[in-house]
């Protein structure tokens, strides 16, 4: 589900492999692969649909990609430091929960799409909220954050 400010938007659609489930119109692709890093447009509109895809090949790692509103002032080194071992301590880096809602972790060669509507122009990051089965780091901790506008 899409959350916003008064509960769930819209449902995500979800398919694997060749992605035949998907909503209609344009839509943004948002790939993590082997480099850990996540790669995105610079900005997105206001009302759209991502397809979010691991695109590591052949890794057993996942991937949980997350659009996240920020607060003001936000910096990727405070996003990442409140994934850290005292992060939640801090101040919370977040306006709100996650645009995208929770879904389900991306295994490689999968994706998801995950239509969005009325997101409130600004600042945004979208974040890896998977746990690394060696390190046990959330991903973000480690850097796998992008920092996006919505316009």
């Amino acid at each position: 589900m899409l959350f916003g400010e008064v509960g769930p938007l819209a449902e995500l659609k979800a398919s694997k492999g060749t992605n035949t489930s998907r909503p209609g119109g344009a839509h943004s692709t948002i790939t993590e692969g082997a480099d850990n890093v996540i790669h995105s447009p610079a900005t997105l509109p206001r009302t759209g649909a991502l397809r979010i895809s691991n695109t590591c090949p052949g890794d057993t790692r996942v991937h949980w990609i997350t659009l996240n509103r920020l607060a003001n002032g936000t910096t990727k080194a405070s996003v990442a430091k409140w994934f850290g071992p005292d992060g939640l301590s801090g101040p919370d880096p977040f306006l709100e929960s996650p645009v995208t809602g929770s879904f389900n972790p991306l295994s490689a060669g999968h994706s998801e799409y995950v239509a969005y509507r009325g997101c409130p122009r600004g600042r945004y990051a979208l974040i890896d909220t998977a746990v690394d089965e060696t390190t046990g780091h959330v991903h973000a901790q480690d850097g796998s954050i992008r920092f996006i506008t919505v316009k």
